[in-house]
Parts: C-alpha cells; sequence; structure tokens
C-alpha cells in the first residue's frame, strides 16, 4: 500500500500572494500499480519527499527529490509520475496575475499486505480515500502441508520448524514467485516448501482504484503428518471399584428417616465417602406401607458387594491348573 502524507507547503516568494493548489486530489497521483516490478521483488519500501516547480500556467515544469527513499528507483518514479499527473491552479502574486510557484509533498512506498486497513485519512483538507487491500487466500492452503509416510523427506519435514516464506502474487492472484526468507532452512524443505505454495490461489490485491495489482504476501508454513487429526482423550471417571463389601443393617422409620445403622465392611467400603450409607443422607426415603397404605417402619438389611476379577496376564498357563 501507497500512502500519500500531504505537506502542502507553498515557498516562501514575497511576489507571491496565493500559492500554487492541485488540481483534483494528489493521492492519486501515485497508487500501487505504479510500484517499479524491481523494487517490488527486492522488496524495496521508503518515503520519497519532492519539490515541484509549476509555471504560470499550472504546468509541472520541474521536481526535485528532497529527502530520497534511499532507493532510486522509488526517487525516480516519484517524480515521474507528478510531474505527468499533477495539475495546478497556478500561484499569483499580489496584483492577482499568475506566476510560478512551488509545491512540496511527499510519497511513501509500501508494498501492500493481508492486514492493510482499507480506509485511512490523507489530510483534513481531503476525504478519506479509500486504500489498495492485501492479497487474501485460504490459510490452511498457505500455511499447511501434509507429510506422507512414504515421502523420503518426510523425517526431515516433520522435524523441522516454521518455514518463513513470501509469495509474490499477480494480478490474477497466482503465485509468480516463492522464496523462503530464513537462510537456514535447508534447500530441500525449501523446495518441498514452494512447490506447495506455487499452486496456491490468492484473490489478488487492489488498488485505490479498486483494480486488482500485485503484491506480496508472507508468513510461516508447518508441515504434519498425513491422516485425520487425532481426537483429544476423552476425559474419564474416576475408577473407584475395588473389591469389597459393605452390609448395612438399620431402621427404615415411618417418617422415612433411616436410624440404628450398624455397618460391616469387608475390604474397600462400595459406599466409599459416605461409610454409613443410608444412614448418612438427610433425605428422607419413601417408608413402606402396611395394607391399609399406613407408614410403618420396617428393619432392613442391605448388602453391597463389588468383586474385580484378577487381571487376565495372572491366570494360569493353558493346559496347567490353577
Amino acid at each position: 500500500m501507497m500512502l500519500m502524507t500531504l505537506v502542502l507547503v507553498a515557498m516562501a516568494n514575497p511576489q507571491q500572494a496565493v500559492p500554487a493548489r492541485p488540481l483534483g486530489n494528489p493521492a492519486l497521483w501515485v497508487t500501487p500499480s505504479d510500484y517499479p516490478a524491481e523494487s517490488l521483488r527486492q522488496e524495496q519500501e521508503g518515503t520519497t519527499s519532492f519539490r515541484l516547480t509549476i509555471d504560470a500556467a499550472g504546468v509541472v515544469t520541474g521536481c526535485d527529490v528532497t529527502a530520497s527513499s534511499g532507493h532510486p528507483a522509488l526517487d525516480e518514479r516519484t517524480c515521474a509520475l507528478a510531474a505527468e499527473r499533477a495539475r495546478f491552479s497556478p500561484a499569483r502574486d499580489s496584483t492577482g496575475n499568475a506566476t510560478v510557484g512551488m509545491y512540496q509533498n511527499r510519497v511513501r512506498w509500501r508494498i501492500p499486505q493481508a492486514r492493510d486497513l482499507p480506509i485511512v485519512p490523507i489530510a483534513p483538507i481531503l476525504s478519506a480515500v479509500t486504500l489498495p487491500t492485501g492479497p487474501k487466500g485460504n490459510w490452511s492452503q498457505l500455511h499447511l502441508g501434509t507429510v506422507k509416510a512414504d515421502d523420503p523427506l518426510s523425517a526431515e519435514l516433520l522435524a523441522s520448524p516454521a518455514v518463513p516464506f513470501a509469495l509474490e502474487i499477480g494480478i490474477d492472484g497466482s503465485v509468480t514467485r516463492c522464496r523462503v526468507t530464513d537462510d537456514k532452512i535447508s534447500a530441500a524443505i525449501a523446495d518441498a516448501t514452494c512447490q506447495q505454495l506455487d499452486s496456491a490461489k490468492l484473490t489478488p490485491a487492489r488498488d485505490i482504484g479498486d483494480q486488482p495489482t500485485a503484491s506480496l504476501y508472507k508468513g510461516d508454513f508447518r508441515w504434519r503428518a498425513a491422516g485425520p487429526p487425532v481426537p483429544p482423550a476423552p476425559r474419564l471417571r474416576a475408577n473407584r471399584f475395588a473389591t469389597g463389601k459393605a452390609v448395612i443393617d438399620f431402621t427404615l422409620g415411618a417418617d422415612g428417616r433411616p436410624s440404628n445403622c450398624q455397618v460391616v465392611v469387608e475390604g474397600t467400603n462400595p459406599f466409599g465417602n459416605e461409610p454409613d450409607g443410608p444412614c448418612a443422607s438427610t433425605r428422607p426415603i419413601e417408608p413402606f406401607r402396611d395394607a391399609d397404605g399406613a407408614a410403618v417402619a420396617r428393619d432392613v438389611r442391605l448388602t453391597i458387594a463389588i468383586e474385580v476379577n484378577p487381571a487376565k496376564d495372572n491366570a494360569a498357563p493353558s493346559g496347567e491348573q490353577p
């Protein structure tokens, strides 16, 4: 994405009462589709400050770079485009006559990325301008690769860390160039990664005029083993089964309340945290009833036993008596 940060500075001129003013929106002088191809390939970015000389007819007659972006190709393209596309209302002197004037501005060259925002204010005197959007694609296709078990590189691919990459995307959304940006990644892994990414198809970036434009997509690529994802282990309830027996004698009253509990436990108590069984509960139980339906008390014996069979590997071998 390219941002034109407007300075709107008129050069001091004692004979100039009104400075030269641009006709139209200066943000349209330079667009992302104007990015020099070589600069895009080399990922050159920077800000070029420039000064235009405007004659009495409002035509640009000269352009000087006042602060370089650090890349001659970007500086030269800035002046060439400004001289070609900029049109002005000429400066006027104190008597109202058109005269020579100057205008300063700067262009920030930045390669479109997927995170670019769609709208940004350019300057208080101008309305918001829709800026280009970065390329977009299927995240899994662009960041995950599958390794088959019979792949001769399977062990190396699965052991490799994330592979950082940069893709040059054409105006049709296809990958025109892929490269791995970490020199520590082996050539074999880099080649395998780019072979996977070369077939990717993205939604291309769009420039300020909503036209598809070349761009750059960066990310990290990870390799994983083929096959369905391993489901997480299910959460299991605690196994409290252990061989044991409990015999509980108690009286269930006509009011449904257990009382007079006598507990005899052999081994592990099957009631666990309630060693007294029904007597430990505060909730009443439906009482017994006689033939007339009246609630009556009854003595109850409750026997609960758990038996865990021995493990099969402890069984006697076939043909032998235990």
